[in-house]
């Protein structure tokens, strides 16, 4: 394949995948204008349930708290791997 024709379809393809990027960005909300419940629902109830004052950390460790938990022990597991690895 000749390069002028590569550029050709490296151009095309970089401009559909600007142009879904634009199309996609135009339909966000507003920077803090979340349009959602769970965010207020979060804010509001998190303290009293859980009694921490850091809404994240409520999400994190207790309300997710077992999905958090599989994903340290995937972490755990590619650092032991790579310590095996590289031994």
């Amino acid at each position: 394949m000749k390069e002028r024709w590569r550029r050709l379809i490296t151009v095309i393809a970089a401009a559909g995948i600007a142009f879904a990027l634009a199309w996609g960005f135009v339909g966000l909300p507003g920077f803090g204008r979340y349009p959602g419940p769970y965010g207020d629902m979060i804010n509001s109830l998190a303290p009293y349930q859980r009694r921490v004052t850091n809404a994240v950390a409520a999400v994190n460790f207790d309300y997710r708290g077992l999905d958090t938990l599989g994903e340290e022990f995937i972490l755990l597991a590619s650092v032991c791997g790579l310590v095996l690895l590289l031994r």
